[in-house]
């Protein structure tokens, strides 16, 4: 049996900002595309000098722009090269 307990009036914890940063400055740069614009990123590199890759990268982006696009009506295509670490993305319509 469960033994966990109602409780009223407790508040939430504050949120982290860590990836809450990351998706509002996304967002500001994806309002101020216009058709046929693309932005090429580079994968950040770590303390050890090699990245992350870009495809975490492309992953994150892919996630943001698919509920962009639905929400704004928009389309974006992505190009990814695993050798330069770079991710470039287009908007399309």
């Amino acid at each position: 049996m469960l033994n966990g307990k109602i409780e009223k009036g407790v508040p939430l914890p504050p949120r982290s900002g860590a990836t809450s940063t990351f998706h509002h400055d996304f967002i500001n740069l994806l309002d101020k595309l216009e058709v046929g614009d693309s932005i090429l990123f580079k994968a950040a590199a770590n303390n050890r000098g090699y990245t992350k890759g870009a495809y975490l990268l492309q992953t994150k982006m892919r996630n943001v722009t698919k509920i962009y696009g639905i929400i704004k009506n928009r389309q974006f295509a992505f190009k990814l090269d695993v050798g330069a670490d770079t991710l470039r993305m287009w908007r399309t319509s």
